[in-house]
């Protein structure tokens, strides 16, 4: 299977579905490849409350390895392994103990709720540097010139700015929201 995920979740062959822990009524044993749509789970789910609030939203990464799944469990095979901690997700939904997400290339998966945190973090878009700035105006003194791709810890955002930390050097300012990706 390709790193691109599916609209749905693909249950391998002879996968009890009541033995992989999906709510009863979903489906039954099956002899071939099944798709199981996300809205079938959700309107089967029994309930799992929302941390944090409503989906969508946005978390990061707790660790620096993450394993990414093709279903909600660890029967199902990983899909790739992210190797990058605080690097930014988008909780699409829950299932039991598992988050439904994607990243910044619109890749989707399942990863476990243990390695997802509350903390919002953005990614540093484009291919020309984005300045970081000590004040949140244009013109504002140049603290320095973050690439793409560099993960930053979100503090709050307020008009066209985001105050950030760069992760890990700790160097703290302000990026015009138009260079950040995976925010509110």
């Amino acid at each position: 299977m390709s790193k691109r995920a599916s609209v749905g979740v693909w249950v391998c062959a002879a996968v009890s579905v009541a033995a992989a822990g999906w709510p009863a009524g979903v489906g039954a044993q099956t002899t071939g490849a099944e798709e199981i749509s996300l809205t079938e789970v959700a309107e089967d789910a029994q309930g799992t409350p929302a941390p944090g609030g409503p989906y969508p939203r946005f978390g990061s990464l707790k660790k620096p390895e993450v394993n990414i799944r093709s279903g909600p469990g660890n029967q199902y095979p990983i899909l790739w392994v992210y190797r990058r901690a605080w690097y930014p997700v988008q909780l699409l939904t829950r299932y039991d103990n598992y988050y439904k997400i994607r990243d910044a290339e619109a890749e989707e998966g399942w990863v476990h709720v243990n390695m997802i945190s509350k903390r919002a973090t953005g990614l540093v878009s484009g291919r020309d540097p984005a300045p970081l700035l000590k004040k949140p105006e244009p013109g504002a003194r140049r603290v320095a010139r973050l690439a793409g791709g560099v993960v930053v810890a979100i503090k709050g955002c307020e008009g066209g700015y985001c105050e950030v930390e760069v992760i890990p050097s700790g160097e703290e300012g302000y990026v015009a929201k138009t260079n950040l990706e995976m925010i509110d």
